[in-house]
């Protein structure tokens, strides 16, 4: 018997796309998702969560996983117009998952860090959440929805995820893309992440679906320090001149909401998928390539 398609909603976006280029590469059946009508792509179906299609399913009698990597993920702007962003990340994807649920789609959600106050650090999978962002709201309804709907269910709560390919706007390659014009890079020091490969949430969450695995899991990244930090060892190791990064705090940056000063995770249940992750510093040395134009700052 032919195995059910993937489902991937937003299969255009950041980690959308790396998971929709992995699974290919595996032999995957897979059909993909974007909100952009302007995208000439045959493999992507359209589909805008603010009023949701499901037809391109039709043709389809059976589906596998659901992998939702769709949504507004710009903190100010679900604070800026909660109703909008609801609809798109609550509503219209939940309403999606439940069409999918007919034809036997188990949902994969990727939340994050921000479905608790960040009071504290490395908050594990038995922490009570309790946000205080509208977008960590959000993603908490979601959570909720998803275990009171569904019997088979994978949420994966990450912290601040990375690339390592030039342009893709991720937490090292907008700073590299900054000094690389000559710009200024100003990161807070009140501000506490784990950055993690998205790579490694590929690899890590593909694995929980092919075990069948049901529950909720927390991927975090390796290494934890503040914003500057990182931005300062990245720094370091291209030989930036000092003067184009400086330390700042939340409160020079006018955000609408007050970020959560931890925003970093721990884990009970992730030793148990049994996967060595990336490293910062590994990261660092795979950037280089991506940007020949430092390369004389390292002779």
């Amino acid at each position: 018997m032919d195995q059910p398609p993937d489902v991937i909603i937003g299969a255009n976006g950041f980690i959308g796309s790396h998971l929709y280029h992995y699974l290919k590469n595996k032999g995957r059946n897979v059909i993909g998702t974007t909100h952009d009508a302007s995208i000439q792509h045959a493999s992507l179906a359209y589909l805008d969560l603010c009023n949701p299609d499901k037809s391109f399913l039709e043709a389809t009698p059976a589906i596998g996983n659901v992998y939702c990597c769709a949504g507004v993920g710009v903190i100010d702007e679900c604070k800026r117009n909660p109703e909008k962003t609801a609809q798109i990340n609550v509503h219209g994807l939940l309403e999606v998952l439940l069409n999918m649920q007919k034809k036997g789609g188990k949902p994969v959600y990727f939340s994050g860090n921000m479905v608790f106050p960040g009071t504290k650090s490395d908050y594990t999978e038995e922490d009570t959440p309790k946000p205080i962002t509208e977008y960590g709201k959000q993603k908490l309804l979601v959570e909720q929805a998803i275990q009171e709907q569904f019997k088979q269910f994978v949420i994966v709560r990450l912290t601040k995820v990375y690339g390592m390919t030039r342009g893709d706007k991720s937490l090292f390659t907008s700073w590299l893309d900054a000094w690389e014009g000559g710009g200024v890079v100003k990161s807070v020091t009140d501000i506490t992440i784990a950055p993690v490969y998205v790579g490694d949430v590929i690899e890590t969450v593909t694995e929980l679906t092919s075990q069948e695995e049901s529950g909720i899991w927390h991927l975090p990244g390796t290494t934890s320090g503040t914003v500057f930090d990182f931005s300062e060892k990245l720094a370091h190791y291209f030989h930036i001149a000092p003067a184009l990064l400086i330390p700042s705090v939340q409160s020079e940056f006018h955000w609408l909401e007050r970020r959560p000063v931890f925003n970093t995770l721990g884990s009970t249940k992730m030793p148990l998928v049994n996967r060595k992750q990336f490293t910062v510093e590994q990261a660092f040395e795979q950037l280089r390539a991506q940007y020949p134009s430092f390369e004389q700052t390292f002779n």
